[in-house]
């Protein structure tokens, strides 16, 4: 009996391995993914539901973060892959689809547009990735 199913196309499949390999690397994979922020929420006062907040909600999430006392290591990381605050504008304004910082919300699907709109390209395109050694 033959299947006829429906599959999600994955923009990102190419780059599947290594967002993979980010997110075991930066151990988000073992806590809450896409919703874990630095320290496994310690400096945003518990868990966040980043998932459901848009880029500019984040960003605002993240200054909160670098100026709490206790933040020693003085990152702003959250999400799957711990974008930083000063990789996020870049984000916004690269990536066709995360134009509307202020009503685009992070979902799974966006994060990695996020990861890679952040990478070593200057196009903000995921295409970047390929010129790391």
């Amino acid at each position: 009996m033959e299947r006829n199913s429906v599959r999600a196309v994955d923009a990102y499949a190419v780059y599947r391995p290594m967002l993979d390999l980010m997110g075991k690397s930066e151990g988000t994979d073992k806590g809450r993914g896409y919703n874990e922020a630095l320290g496994y929420g310690a400096y945003t006062c518990g868990d966040v539901d980043l998932i459901s907040m848009t880029l500019d909600q984040i960003e605002a999430l993240q200054s909160k973060m670098l100026a709490n006392r206790k933040n020693k290591l003085k990152s702003s990381a959250v999400g799957r892959y711990q974008i930083i605050r000063t990789t996020l504008p870049r984000c916004g304004s690269n990536s066709g689809s995360l134009d509307a910082r202020s009503s685009t919300r992070t979902c799974r699907i966006v994060w990695p547009a996020i990861c890679s709109a952040s990478g070593p390209s200057t196009s903000g395109s995921p295409a970047g990735f390929r010129s790391i050694p």
